[in-house]
């Protein structure tokens, strides 16, 4: 199952916020080229359900690079 990119303004303010801080583009761009193919993500990016709010029961959550340290 192929996917199509919405890009919401918070994944924009967020892209420009990796943009501002010379982050690795490519490590997002292989991430989302994944995603967009219905492609699982390795274990390290810590694919997870977010639950805390009805608003957003039905997305997930990854993390492109550890954060703090």
């Amino acid at each position: 199952m192929n996917y199509q990119l919405k890009q919401t303004s918070i994944f924009k303010k967020q892209l420009k916020k990796m943009i501002k801080r010379k982050k690795d583009l490519n490590k997002m761009s292989n991430i989302v080229n994944r995603l967009l193919a219905g492609k699982t993500l390795e274990e390290k990016y810590r694919d997870h359900q977010l639950f805390d709010d009805k608003k957003y029961k039905s997305c997930r959550e990854c993390h492109v690079e550890r954060i703090g340290c």
